[in-house]
């Protein structure tokens, strides 16, 4: 790590505190989209529990949900978790909060899934074989398959039909309506 600026997490309506270096804690500021930095970390942080935390690989998801004020905690990896990422995610595993993940329906995006299904105990949320099925996509999938123990005919079916959906949309889709529907996790979904 070359400085504590640089690597983010992105946040929205996650609470609890970080302490600053003389020992002072400071609730966390969500209520707008945050970029969580080692700075913010560096001499601690706690997460409080709450009903339930989405984690999402593209920033375009926080942002809809963000955007539609649907009162739930998101974390965004952004891709693949750096390591400030990975350590938000420890504290709200630490704080038995339950997590659900989801990504793109291409091999890092299942590798990334099965990454937060282990490391993390989060569940998948919209990340099943009928759910890749049911959304469009025109993308040629490259890369080396990886299975999807949560459903293994997932991984099946993104082999045979060979078509890769991001999280986001994609190209030409607007950024702003995400394939995933905010409106079924605001719902419970």
């Amino acid at each position: 790590m070359t400085d504590l600026v640089s690597s983010t997490c992105l946040v929205w309506r996650l609470q609890g505190q970080v302490w600053s270096d003389s020992g002072r804690a400071r609730g966390l500021d969500t209520d707008q989209p945050t970029h969580l930095t080692w700075w913010d970390l560096r001499s601690g942080m706690r997460v409080e529990r709450v009903d339930r935390v989405l984690v999402c690989e593209n920033p375009s998801v926080l942002e809809a949900i963000a955007t539609a004020g649907i009162e739930v905690a998101v974390i965004c990896t952004s891709g693949r978790a750096n390591l400030v990422t990975g350590q938000v995610l420890s504290h709200v595993a630490e704080s038995r909060s339950p997590m659900t993940t989801h990504g793109d329906f291409d091999w890092p995006g299942l590798a990334m899934t099965a990454d937060a299904l282990d490391r993390y105990g989060a569940k998948p949320w919209l990340m099943s074989a009928k759910d890749y099925e049911r959304v469009p996509g025109s993308l040629l999938l490259k890369g080396s398959p990886v299975e999807s123990l949560w459903d293994p005919e997932l991984a099946a079916a993104m082999r045979q039909r060979g078509v890769a959906v991001h999280e986001g949309g994609g190209a030409g889709q607007d950024h702003r309506r995400p394939r995933v529907s905010i409106e079924a996790f605001g719902a419970g979904g």
